[in-house]
């Protein structure tokens, strides 16, 4: 049965290729994704291993401070011990112990300022392993954010992918029409063209056969 119409045929519209550039920010996202969750969590938490490791460092520090205190203190002593007894005699007089006593209390406050700053710079160790730690969780997150053009991408595809659908099915909608609205015709047309030439047909022969009853059996040519 011909409908006496072309089929329609829905467009279909080109999805966005990935670029190298594009899978590379792929790859860099899920990268990021991975060090954001993975870092998070554990920023702010410091186990026995790491706290054992600031502490090391810290007394290495102190200590490295400490036996240059305790070398130039025992230089300044000896020196003082010899200039005392070379000028006193001795080193029980008043004037060298006063001498020696005011070096002592000052090397006590270096001391009690290196216990201080031993504290203060453990703290400025956790303070930098943490900004460390935030750095990096920055640098994920960067990384991470690489994948908005590849999402954007994405949502561009999905939307082609909706606007082929709704094409095709346009189309179909249109194709189903049109086949619907030609063979309705077609059927109708073949229905009355058949009763019309058929009723046209049959009346026509019974008039004829009618007519040739009347005008061969008359009254002339034969029986009433």
């Amino acid at each position: 049965m011909s409908f006496g119409k072309k089929k329609v045929r829905a467009p279909q519209y080109e999805k966005f290729k990935d670029t190298p550039w594009i899978t590379q920010g792929r790859q860099i996202a899920d990268i990021g994704g991975r060090g954001v969750l993975d870092n998070y969590g554990k920023v702010n938490v410091f186990d026995e291993a790491t706290q054992a490791s600031l502490n090391a460092r810290n007394n290495d520090i102190y200590n490295r401070a400490f036996g240059d205190m305790e070398r130039a203190y025992t230089d300044t002593m000896n020196k003082y011990n010899a200039a005392n007894y070379n000028q006193f005699g001795t080193l029980n007089a008043t004037s060298p112990a006063y001498r020696t006593d005011e070096y002592q209390r000052q090397f006590q406050r270096q001391l009690d300022d290196l216990a201080y700053n031993k504290a203060v710079n453990y703290e400025n160790l956790i303070n930098n392993e943490l900004q460390r730690r935030y750095n990096t969780l920055d640098m994920f997150g960067n990384m991470y954010n690489y994948g908005q053009t590849p999402h954007a991408v994405d949502i561009a595809n999905w939307n082609t992918s909706n606007t082929n659908k709704d094409l095709a099915m346009q189309a179909a909608l249109a194709n189903r029409d049109s086949g619907f609205g030609s063979s309705l015709g077609n059927f109708l047309t073949g229905i009355t063209g058949t009763a019309v030439g058929g009723l046209g047909a049959g009346f026509g022969s019974g008039l004829g056969n009618q007519a040739g009853k009347s005008w061969f059996s008359g009254p002339v040519g034969g029986k009433q």
